[in-house]
């Protein structure tokens, strides 16, 4: 009631008129100003600031012994982090139980990953990919095994050692036919082919040849002629039972906003 006879139009002489139109402003006036109040009280969209958790928990593959192969260049999820300004935990695990540790929740966070329909039911890929790469797979062998492996089916009747829980090429990967044999970390897979445990390893692009040098110290490992090459986008992701998961387009634009500067250098 009082709403509505704010805006009865006042009647009377020109005195009483000013001073109803006078107690009249001042209660818009007092009403608007209650108004912005509760507007203002109300809670913050999380799209206007985000609440970050103050911890995120990075999954790397525990590939030797001693750690993960370092890189030459801050990776860029190092990067990405480093913006959020958050305290920064590293899980170092194989990468089978690194993916099990985000498909439950107990990590938040992974980079260089390639895209896959069965990781994206519990991961959440960040858009967009910040690298496309030529991703080539090489096979190494000991230098005295008396085969070749010039074609894919040369690998049939040869027994195959492979990172556990990597993505290769598609062939391979949906591969019934081929003796695969999955191994903890890539120094079990090099250590396993240098003492002829399996018939012949795979590796990916990040195993580069001066790594495989590294660990082959005698020489017995040579690089085989059949090598596949796709080309492929590399991903960072969030598990989608992490805290982190509600805050998956806010990373996702922080990331865009990284690349761009990144590639205006």
């Amino acid at each position: 009631m009082h709403i509505l006879n704010i805006f009865m139009i006042p009647v009377g002489n020109q005195e009483d008129i000013l001073f109803r139109n006078r107690k009249y402003s001042l209660r818009i006036k007092n009403i608007c100003l209650v108004t912005a109040i509760f507007v203002f009280s109300l809670p913050i969209n999380n799209s206007f600031a985000d609440e970050l958790p103050a911890i995120i928990k990075l999954v790397k593959e525990q590939t030797h012994d001693h750690g993960s192969i370092e890189l030459a260049e801050q990776p860029v999820i190092d990067q990405l982090i480093d913006r959020l300004n958050v305290k920064l935990e590293i899980l170092y695990c194989p990468w089978a139980r690194c993916l099990k540790l985000l498909e439950s929740g107990q990590a938040d966070i992974v980079d260089h990953l390639y895209l896959t329909p069965q990781r994206q039911s519990f991961l959440i890929y960040l858009d967009p990919p910040y690298v496309i790469q030529n991703a080539k797979f090489r096979f190494y062998k000991h230098k005295n095994a008396r085969f070749v492996i010039n074609s894919f089916e040369d690998l049939l009747p040869l027994d195959v050692g492979h990172v556990r829980g990597n993505i290769y090429f598609s062939r391979f990967d949906l591969s019934s036919g081929l003796k695969k044999i999955p191994l903890i970390n890539h120094q079990n897979l090099l250590s396993m082919a240098i003492n002829k445990r399996v018939d012949t390893i795979i590796v990916e692009r990040s195993l580069t040849p001066e790594i495989v040098a590294d660990f082959d110290k005698q020489g017995v490992l040579v690089q085989s002629n059949f090598t596949v090459e796709e080309k492929r986008g590399v991903y960072i992701a969030v598990s989608k039972n992490s805290r982190w998961s509600e805050h998956a387009n806010f990373l996702s634009n922080e990331l865009k906003a990284l690349i761009k500067t990144t590639s205006a250098h």
